[in-house]
């Protein structure tokens, strides 16, 4: 039903975490929804995971190409976007984005603070006016 969408996977993902917190107090509901969160979460960990393996080589070639050069400016914000990697990633992959380009455009935006904008549209916007 939904394990082929990484979006919908994500977000009953979500659903069902929250719920867990909601029917804490009932243990065996809990227990079944624990194990199938639990369940959801690794199918999207394995499907994530495999979608990685397979373009490894692709992506080293990229950095081995491109990596070289970057200025220190540069490479000291970086550890602010790297900070939130285990989110950008699963959020790149549930939507079928690149980290990499999701990382750059938050990089692009806003330096990778950890803000929301003034206009309200969350954290990974592109400006049209930019590009």
């Amino acid at each position: 039903m939904i394990e082929n969408n990484n979006i919908n996977l994500r977000d009953f993902y979500n659903q069902l975490r929250i719920l867990q917190e909601d029917y804490s107090k009932d243990a065996r509901l809990n227990y079944m929804l624990g194990n199938l969160k639990d369940h959801l979460y690794h199918n999207f960990f394995a499907q994530k995971t495999h979608a990685k393996i397979t373009s490894q080589s692709g992506k080293q070639e990229f950095l081995d190409q491109y990596l070289s050069g970057i200025s220190d400016d540069i490479q000291n914000s970086l550890h602010n976007c790297t900070g939130w990697y285990n989110t950008l990633d699963d959020i790149s992959f549930a939507y079928d984005f690149p980290t990499a380009l999701t990382i750059a455009t938050w990089y692009r935006e806003s330096t990778c603070a950890y803000h929301l904008p003034s206009n309200k549209n969350g954290p990974f916007q592109i400006i049209s006016r930019d590009y």
